[in-house]
């Protein structure tokens, strides 16, 4: 996973090196990481520090409500609620992320225009938009990530210990005689729960990536086009609770499409072939993570050139 995070990182996401003009002097300020090195030095850090303290988390709670007369399922079980609470405190944690994000991503903007003097001699030298937006942009992702990469970790190591979990619980099967015979029906549940695995990885793991990017994005955009601070921060409020209504919108889309198509296909085939069924279901889940990341990254791509025709327009004074 350190791989992806190299791969994301804010300094090799952008077409400008570290060393920049228009990077170095800024990033002097950056805490946890001025330098790709650097800031992929922190990341590590953290997420051994937050992988310890999830561990240490379940280690305490399996001693505190360890019962010599529970069987090995009752320990399995809390250690599962474990991890679901795990799981939904770094999923709803995100929205501290979004906010760090925006703030960042949309002052560094603000700061850079309340400058009159200093910004409109940015527009009149040579310094091409696009430049200045992709240094903006790296510089208020730099900020943001040692908060986003805190979350993220979490994310990481809740599914680490899922993974452990299935593999104690396979274990477990096998020994206490559950599991001892695997036949072509079997194996078809398993590539089905392997496809929804694979769904829940992207999802949780990539989709934060994806997302960080789009946020960034929306937020330099509005801050360059809207210029009063009160209707800016109003209109970016806005614009983000649009943006995540209509992620949820299309989430209860697939739900009630499976939901659907579980209806409408298990009725024509008479509940006789459960695994056509089910692989029916799934079709809306798969396409998931294909279309939120097309849409995330139109979103992005869009603001993106919003931001760049923007940014070095005539404005008026601020007030």
């Amino acid at each position: 996973m350190m791989r992806l995070l190299h791969t994301y990182n804010p300094f090799r996401q952008s077409s400008l090196t570290h060393t920049h003009p228009l990077l170095s002097y800024a990033i002097q300020g950056v805490r946890g990481g001025r330098t790709p090195t650097g800031l992929e030095r922190y990341s590590r850090k953290v997420m051994w520090i937050v992988g310890g303290l999830i561990l240490a988390g379940l280690i305490v709670t399996l001693g505190v409500t360890y019962d010599p007369r529970n069987a090995f399922g009752d320990h399995y079980i809390i250690a599962l609620l474990y991890w679901v609470g795990s799981l939904v405190v770094s999923a709803i944690s995100f929205v501290v992320v979004d906010l760090v994000t925006l703030f960042y991503a949309a002052m560094s903007v603000r700061t850079e225009m309340a400058q009159k003097v200093k910004f409109d001699l940015l527009r009149t030298s040579s310094l091409s938009a696009t430049t200045y937006l992709d240094a903006q942009i790296t510089l208020a992702q730099a900020r943001s990530w040692r908060v986003f990469i805190v979350m993220w970790a979490a994310r990481f190591c809740c599914w680490l210990l899922l993974i452990l979990l299935l593999i104690i619980g396979v274990i477990g099967a096998v020994l206490t005689g559950e599991l001892y015979f695997i036949g072509w029906q079997e194996l078809a549940i398993a590539l089905l729960l392997l496809l929804s695995f694979c769904i829940f990885t992207v999802m949780l793991l990539w989709e934060p990536l994806w997302r960080f990017r789009m946020m960034t994005c929306l937020a330099m955009s509005i801050a360059a086009r809207v210029r009063r601070g009160g209707w800016m921060w109003g209109t970016l409020a806005a614009a983000t609770l649009l943006t995540v209504f209509l992620q949820g919108l299309f989430g209860v889309w697939v739900v009630f499409t499976s939901g659907w198509l579980e209806r409408i296909i298990g009725r024509a085939l008479s509940f006789e072939f459960e695994m056509v069924t089910a692989i029916a279901m799934l079709l809306p889940w798969l396409i998931m993570p294909l279309v939120v990341w097309f849409s995330q990254k139109q979103l992005a791509g869009w603001r993106w050139r919003v931001a760049e025709q923007a940014i070095f327009a005539r404005h008026e004074e601020l007030d």
